[in-house]
């Protein structure tokens, strides 16, 4: 094509846009796309970068340090702030997750040299030297404090009968069952404290028309039951990941999927036709406060969110499950479930191994 082609479609009036378009202020469109970066990351996760901003701001702010957007030069620095998060009561694993917001939000200013900085092996050592200060001051004095065990587990489906409520009573064994046998974090089977963001929606719970069950010769009743869980931690991008709870074959003999049948024939009743499987009595999804309330009432100990998965993964870690099991059944990538395995240090061990 000739240039003199091209001169003329330049020279051409331009046609009119369809929709009314906004002016061009620049200030404005930064900001806009800082917001549109901010919201690409779960709430929250975006959350956590915001606090551990404010926490650098505030320790920049008392070290003489400016608190515009500014890159330290030296790695010394960060190692002042990380040792300051852990004087202030902060764990180790929290201050590795500021460290990491710290560097997502210098990321949205064009600042990219936050993980070169992290790489720096004075830092690397002042941050082994948080881990195992922290391990000797919390872990081992109560290596046990929040572990959901076996026996507890079992104590806990006979003790839900004192829940008045037929309906959620089978609700409340069907979640125990689901978060100490499938490894389920709270997170995936309640609804969060804040409804408004992306994880509360709909689409992202567990729907009562993917349940499966699966009948393996010779047994007659059901082996294990098969479902869709649209989404977690390990699946941001929503693309749903098959999960299975098994029965005795695993779980020493205990026959705990009938509390989950249970509770499914309950659930397909003709009155009710919404598409989540956990549902109140009153129609409403569960509430992390609802199902931590329950479980406080009925358990000897104080249990957390991660309370379930971790004592899951533990009795089948002391049941001898390959590692591979464990890291399949729990949604795992890498070797962080390790973490979760909260008994004795030798046990950690002969799995590494």
């Amino acid at each position: 094509m000739s240039p003199s082609w091209f001169a003329s479609r330049i020279e051409q009036p331009l046609c009119a846009p369809r929709k009314r378009l906004q002016p061009v202020n620049l200030p404005l469109l930064q900001q806009s796309t800082h917001d549109y970066l901010c919201h690409a990351v779960e709430y929250s996760t975006r959350r956590s970068h915001e606090q551990a901003w404010s926490l650098w701001r505030i320790f920049q702010s008392h070290s003489d340090v400016a608190t515009r957007p500014h890159m330290p030069r030296t790695a010394e620095r960060v190692a002042l702030f990380a040792s300051w998060l852990a004087n202030s009561g902060y764990k180790y694993s929290t201050v590795q997750q500021y460290l990491a917001g710290v560097g997502a939000v210098y990321a949205q200013y064009g600042y990219h040299d936050w993980d070169r900085i992290r790489a720096h092996p004075a830092l690397k050592r002042v941050l082994v030297g948080i881990e195992k200060s922290w391990h000797l001051q919390h872990v081992q004095s109560f290596p046990l404090q929040d572990l959901f065990t076996w026996s507890e587990f079992c104590t806990v489906l006979v003790e839900a009968s004192k829940i008045p409520s037929l309906h959620d009573r089978c609700l409340f064994r069907a979640m125990l069952v689901f978060g100490f046998t499938a490894l389920h974090r709270l997170a995936e089977l309640t609804a969060p404290v804040n409804c408004n963001h992306a994880s509360a929606t709909a689409a992202r719970r567990i729907s009562l028309a993917s349940i499966h069950y699966v009948v393996v010769p010779p047994l007659t009743r059901p082996s294990y039951i098969e479902y869709t869980l649209p989404y977690h931690k390990g699946d941001p991008h929503s693309r749903g990941t098959q999960c299975r709870i098994f029965d005795d074959s695993i779980w020493n003999g205990s026959h705990h999927l009938r509390h989950v049948l249970e509770y499914i024939r309950l659930r397909r009743e003709p009155s009710t036709v919404l598409p989540e499987l956990f549902l109140t009595q009153a129609l409403e999804y569960p509430s992390r406060r609802w199902f931590l309330a329950h479980l406080a009432s009925l358990a000897s100990c104080r249990h957390g969110s991660k309370s379930l998965r971790a004592g899951g993964a533990t009795y089948a870690a002391l049941s001898n499950k390959s590692p591979a099991f464990i890291k399949l059944l729990g949604r795992w990538k890498s070797d962080a479930w390790l973490a979760y395995v909260q008994q004795w240090t030798a046990l950690r061990h002969s799995l590494q191994q």
